[in-house]
């Protein structure tokens, strides 16, 4: 409700690049705190993670149908995103893990959500849609 409001105030597209970034500069330090032997800290981080996900997923759907033309837009979303989620998705937890194992880093992980960060942001500001 609250990310629908922002929504609202500053726009789609504009709700997606702040996610990003916020995301970009505030995922180590929150894998940081999940990865705390405090109870409060770990909860603190992931609350974190939580809310900026949030803030990113609730404009993307309209952001995605919004920008993609009305002639092949179930087809282009339906295969585009769908397609994208299970590959990345599907093969994230195995680079997670992975990359766990070679570096014994416990917040390792958190460097995939920045390089996933990065090319959102790309996208995002490449993208000439003008979607409010």
């Amino acid at each position: 409700m609250l990310a629908g409001y922002f929504i609202d105030r500053v726009g789609k597209k504009l709700m997606l690049k702040i996610s990003a970034i916020l995301m970009l500069f505030l995922v180590v330090p929150l894998f940081h705190l999940m990865n705390h032997h405090d109870l409060q800290l770990a909860f603190i981080g992931q609350l974190g993670l939580t809310v900026i996900m949030g803030c990113y997923l609730a404009p993307l759907n309209a952001y995605m149908v919004l920008s993609t033309p009305t002639q092949i837009r179930c087809t282009a979303i339906g295969l585009g995103y769908n397609l994208t989620l299970g590959v990345i998705g599907g093969l994230t937890p195995l680079a997670a893990a992975w990359l766990l194992e070679k570096t014994s880093n416990p917040i390792s992980p958190a460097y995939l959500v920045v390089i996933a960060s990065l090319i959102t942001m790309y996208a995002l500001f490449k993208s000439n849609t003008k979607i409010n």
